[in-house]
Parts: C-alpha cells; structure tokens; sequence
C-alpha cells in the first residue's frame, strides 16, 4: 500500500507495488458504514462515512515499476459521496507509470491540475458532479478518458472539464473521449472547454477525439442518451454538440447532425450549436471542522 492521508503535506508521495492510494469503503455484513460522527456543535450522530469529504489532499505524486493503480478513489461506495458544498478536493497530483491512472468512483468531485501519464487515463468514473481543471493526459497506451463505468457505459450527473490536453496519447483505434451510452437519471451531460491535442498531426491517423469507446458494445436502454460538448470549439461561443449514432437524441434528428473527422469517429456525429452555458456544479463550503 502507498501512504495514505486525508491531511497530505507537499512532496508526500507513493512508489507502490500494486497501489498508489486507493480509499474503499465497501458496506458488507460484516462492516457497516454507519459511524458516529462529530457534529459542527460538538455533537456525535450517526453518518454514513461515504458521505465525508476529505478535508485536503494536494500535492501527491505516485509512480511503480508495475503498479495497478495510481488513485483509486471509492471503491466499493456504490455512487455515495459528499455533496456540492463538500466536494472531495484533489490538487496538483502526479500519477505516472502505472496500468490506471485515476479510477474516480465517487460522486461530487473537484480535481485541478492533474497530471496522468499511465495506461488508461481517466478510467471507470462515476462522473456525477465531477469537475476537472487543468487535466493533462499524456502518453496513454488505450483509454486516455473513459466512459462512464467503463464496460457499463452509464453516467449518472453532470461533468465538467475545463482544460483536458492529450499530449502524445497513441491509444490504436481508441478516441481520446469516450461516449456513454446511459443516462438513468435522465441529467447526464459532459462539457469539455479547452480541449488541446498538441501533436494533432501525428496522433490523429487512427481515432477520433470523441466517439463510443472500445470492449463491451451494449444497446442504449434509456430514453436519453449522454451528450457531450466541446464549447468554442468552432470559434467563440460556436460550440460542438456531439452524440452517438445509437443515442436517442441522433435517432430523433439524424439530419441535425454530421460527420466531422476526426473530432467525430464512425459511431458519433456532431451539430455546431451557440453560447450553450458552462455549468457551475461545485460551491465548496468553507466550513471550519468541529472542536470540542
């Protein structure tokens, strides 16, 4: 195991065997999640654990010669997390030379200035209430950003990412952005603003920026599909709509919508749409612990 903290000082990191840090909370019959927890009053009451944010984690870095994972964040909480006033925080963290890069399986996230370079990306998020700034993916060998739950293909909420750079990612027939094929609660939406790939030329022979991902072909089952849009990509407040050709919103208006390679792939297609809004989905509490 890597060291793991939830107060992590400057220059902590973790060369690993198998994990960098990984957090799990996984309800079984023989652990139950349900905790006494002090209150801002001073107060104990019963919480689920899932539920607490982590009061800082900065300034990380994790590598291995053969590493698994760099972040595993949230295994086995079953899409529980914090809300949008107590968002889990991860800033200025490194992760490099490992097989997943960051494995994001909570809800309500807010990550600035990550750096992945590993074989998979951003892989089997929960993306509900996510928000990343400044992300770098470079040199990923198949998945540099994932669909939603990997193999399920189902996103649950909302994500933004405000500056995503693929730098060097030759990931085969793989697009750089994965499409989800689910949207259960019917609010599932990704906006990506600006989106870098520097070495465009050399990279782009063989995939798409965004389109459906690889493994696991399974049909859409619910009545909206996951859109995802790249804002001022055409221009300032020219944005790209892009959806699957098995989204209900392509079956709908197949005509709306067109082939743009290589920003689209053989199973997406994308209309040009204006000044859509950039969400705000964070609002981060300043609220000081409890004392007794």
């Amino acid at each position: 195991m890597g060291q793991q903290s939830q107060h992590v000082h400057p220059q902590r990191g973790a060369m690993n065997g198998h994990y960098g840090f990984r957090y799990e909370a996984t309800p079984s019959s023989a652990l139950k999640l349900v905790l006494p927890v002090m209150q801002p009053d001073g107060t104990d009451a019963a919480v689920d654990i899932r539920t607490l944010p982590f009061v800082r984690f900065e300034e990380n870095e994790v590598h291995s010669s053969k590493g698994l994972y760099g972040f595993n964040l949230g295994e086995g909480v079953h899409r529980v997390g914090p809300d949008a006033r107590h968002p889990f925080v991860v800033r200025n963290t490194k992760i490099w030379n490992v097989h997943y890069g960051f494995r994001p399986q909570v809800p309500s996230l807010l990550v600035e200035n990550m750096t992945i370079q590993s074989h998979y990306g951003v892989y089997h998020p929960n993306f509900d209430n996510h928000v990343y700034r400044n992300l770098t993916i470079r040199q990923t060998g198949t998945e540099p950003f994932n669909r939603g739950h990997d193999d399920d293909s189902v996103q649950y909420g909302v994500l933004t990412v405000d500056g995503l750079t693929f730098d060097n990612c030759r990931s085969g027939g793989m697009p750089l952005i994965q499409i989800s094929d689910d949207n259960p609660t019917g609010k599932a939406v990704s906006h990506f603003r600006h989106v870098e790939v520097p070495n465009w030329k050399d990279t782009s022979r063989d995939k798409a920026i965004v389109n459906l991902g690889g493994g696991p072909r399974p049909q859409p089952k619910t009545d909206a599909g996951v859109p995802i849009y790249l804002h001022d990509w055409f221009g300032p407040g020219r944005d790209a709509l892009i959806v699957s050709t098995r989204s209900p919103e392509f079956k709908a208006r197949p005509a709306a919508f067109h082939a743009e390679p290589p920003l689209t792939g053989d199973e997406s297609r994308v209309a040009e749409t204006v000044h859509v809004d950039f969400p705000q989905l964070l609002d981060p509490s300043t609220t000081s612990p409890p004392r007794r």
